[in-house]
């Protein structure tokens, strides 16, 4: 065996120069005897290189091919691989895994923790590599086998960018649709070893971690539970067994007439939701107004009919002392109601 796998032919991928990659990649030359059992060399692909570097919107792929929009292992739906035949995807993030596939049939290794060990397809499953955000390429049809975990003297023997990236990702914060990421179980256990004093058991780990207790872990207590032994990083090997030119090729084809969804959660403008209460809050102040202009109409209608009856409430007639005035009520409204409703006499 090489004493330098960077001098291996394989290896070249790895610095691939067009791709643009966080600087916290692993030391092949402590991780990369799991590839020997493989094989270094990737199979020829016909298509031109051009062709082959095309990426993809994770939308784009999703609305064909189904699965999640996060997940590295997510689940396709029944409707989708009985159309495609495809059934198990993997989505490998540059930023995650450093020793992704960088070209298409490249052979390559996955990281992850132990609480995903059983959700790893070790079959053949189609590959994704992101290199840049939210652009996946195609790299083929590959084989996953479960490799033996990084030891704690290979860990130690990482560099400092790479412990404090893996430990930065392990504490990242969930979303806001999760109740824990990824690392959550991860910190749960290192609580759970702090506080109980044994190896936790795994519902004792699901229901911290349901819980939130891991909060208080910090990135150091990460690193040091790496470096110790305690919590480990499973390694699977990733070769090329197969790589469908077809299926670039439609993927290029479909891309150029898709348009990606609309973005969620856009609020709409004030005023046009039923359930907005600034909305009808301010129709009602207009009706309230209108009403008050018609009844202010009405009083000014009165009253000038008020004015017109002045002169004929009060009719001067003769009697023997004089001039007396005799006062005749105004015809209202109620009145002349009244008199239509009485019998004539």
């Amino acid at each position: 065996m090489p004493q330098n796998l960077n001098y291996c032919p394989f290896f070249i991928f790895l610095h691939q120069p067009n791709v643009k990659v966080e600087k916290q990649e692993f030391d092949v030359d402590t991780v990369g005897a799991r590839l020997f059992s493989i094989g270094f060399y990737p199979d020829p692909i016909t298509l031109d290189k051009p062709t082959q570097n095309q990426a993809f919107d994770r939308d784009f792929i999703q609305s064909k091919y189904g699965g999640g929009h996060q997940d590295s292992v997510p689940t396709i739906g029944k409707k989708y691989y009985e159309k495609t035949g495809l059934k198990r995807f993997v989505y490998l993030n540059k930023m995650y895994q450093p020793l992704a596939p960088e070209n298409a049939g490249d052979p390559g290794m996955y990281f992850d923790t132990p609480d995903f060990e059983g959700k790893v397809p070790c079959e053949e499953t189609v590959v994704f590599t992101r290199f840049e955000a939210n652009k996946w390429c195609y790299m083929g049809l590959y084989e996953m086998k479960a490799a033996p975990p990084l030891t704690k003297e290979e860990w130690g023997q990482q560099s400092k960018d790479v412990q404090d990236t893996w430990a930065s990702k392990i504490c990242r914060d969930p979303g806001e649709n999760s109740k824990y990421n990824w690392g959550g179980l991860v910190r749960s256990r290192i609580h759970l070893r702090k506080t109980l004093g044994r190896e936790p058991e795994s519902a004792e780990v699901t229901d911290a971690a349901e819980k939130g207790l891991y909060k208080s872990i910090t990135k150091e207590d990460v690193k040091k539970a790496y470096l110790n032994g305690t919590e480990k990083i499973i390694v699977w090997t990733l070769k090329c067994v197969g790589y469908d030119p077809a299926l670039q090729q439609d993927l290029i084809k479909r891309s150029r007439t898709w348009s990606p969804p609309p973005p969620k959660g856009k609020r709409k403008a004030k005023g046009n939701d039923d359930n907005d209460k600034t909305g009808p809050t301010r129709k009602k102040r207009r009706v309230v107004k209108k009403q008050r202009v018609k009844v202010k109409s009405e009083m000014s209608s009165e009253a000038e009919r008020s004015e017109n009856y002045d002169n004929s409430d009060f009719m001067n007639v003769d009697n023997e002392e004089g001039v007396e005035p005799v006062y005749h009520p105004r015809v209202t409204r109620s009145r002349r109601k009244a008199r239509a409703l009485s019998p004539e006499v």
